[in-house]
């Protein structure tokens, strides 16, 4: 994002792309590689990213920045703490501004994508990427972004495109097969954040960005006791697991890591929220 009035402006943006799509740009790439600039989306690697590189703009990332902004106006805001009404104004601003170029870029409204969708900035290639990540549907609800009606379309999104007998997948098989920029790209890429891997973290912003709809419920009863049946057998939390029963796992860089701290924890917070809510068996 470009700097406050009183700083000075991210080195990977420029005055034109600013102009054109405001706050949500992370361009002049330091990491030319692919892989790199997706981890800065929070992700290893997936189709969008090994495509585009660091020629998109990220719906996670912004929002992410925009949960960021919230808390710091929350901070600044509470006497015993930062107590500084000039920031909590600057802040604020900022929010606002992101807030707009936010809907004005992502939300997309083409039939049969409706949803928040990741932005292609390639020249002769402008526009939503029409292709299903999870990421980008959800994390707009969990940071407070999505409007009710924007809401109520990505829990539909979810159910019809996402959803499998356990989980979330991290991305859509369904959207992926009509999507443009579905292609296979090599035997050397293996895409741990894609299809039909169900990653715990993402599972975790689904269902708390998801809130009051009971689907949220469902979701984390469904994980927890297929977590539960796959650690009776094996006697190991896994890194990331298949959304749904005859999967394979796609092991990616890594392969299948066992022992992973988010997966207790998320396992832990979706148990609780059962038992409060007595939606166990």
């Amino acid at each position: 994002m470009v700097g406050l009035s009183s700083g000075k402006k991210h080195l990977r943006q420029n005055e034109e792309l600013i102009e054109r799509y405001g706050l949500l740009t992370r361009y002049t790439p330091i990491h030319y590689h692919p892989l790199l600039a997706s981890c800065e989306d929070g992700k290893d690697h997936n189709l969008v990213s090994a495509t585009f590189g660091s020629n998109y703009l990220p719906v996670q990332l912004n929002a992410i920045i925009y949960g960021i902004l919230t808390y710091l106006i929350k901070y600044y805001q509470d006497e015993k703490l930062g107590n500084d009404k000039e920031k909590v104004g600057i802040y604020q601003s900022f929010k606002e501004r992101l807030y707009h170029d936010f809907q004005k870029v992502f939300w997309c409204e083409k039939t049969g994508w409706e949803g928040f969708r990741n932005y292609s900035i390639l020249k002769g290639e402008e526009g939503p990427i029409l292709y299903g990540d999870l990421a980008a549907e959800i994390w707009p609800l969990f940071v407070g972004l999505a409007t009710k009606k924007q809401a109520l379309i990505t829990k539909e999104n979810l159910k019809k495109y996402y959803a499998g007998d356990y989980g979330l997948a991290v991305t859509s098989l369904i959207l992926r097969k009509r999507s443009d920029i579905f292609k296979k790209l090599g035997d050397g890429w293996q895409f741990q954040w894609e299809y039909p891997n169900c990653w715990p973290p993402l599972m975790y912003i689904a269902v708390e960005g998801l809130g009051y709809f009971r689907e949220a419920l469902i979701y984390q009863k469904n994980w927890v006791n297929f977590v539960e049946k796959e650690f009776f057998t094996s006697g190991k939390f896994f890194e990331k697991y298949v959304y749904s029963k005859n999967m394979v796992s796609e092991p990616g860089y890594y392969g299948k890591m066992k022992g992973f701290g988010w997966t207790v924890g998320v396992y832990l917070r979706f148990l609780n929220n059962l038992v409060k809510e007595n939606f166990l068996d």
